[in-house]
């Protein structure tokens, strides 16, 4: 774990996922010279947007969808 914000419980939490991003960024930065490569959330942070956006940078994501049923496209 490199990372971990707080929220308050009337903040959504698809709204925080983008302020821990950029702390692991800069604390692994800082403790090992590296780039982070992985990220894991719960599905409260899937987006679509949100996972085409990290994996523009690079960045690898276990994010669990939410059962919004099947999917088209």
């Amino acid at each position: 774990m490199v990372a971990v914000t707080l929220r308050g419980a009337h903040i959504d939490d698809s709204t925080s996922l983008n302020d821990t991003v950029i702390t692991a960024v800069k604390q692994i930065a800082v403790a090992a010279d590296a780039a982070l490569t992985e990220l894991v959330a719960d599905k409260g942070d899937h987006s679509n947007q949100r996972l085409s956006g990290l994996r523009a940078i690079g960045v690898r994501s276990y994010v669990v969808e939410p059962n919004r049923g099947r999917r088209s496209g």
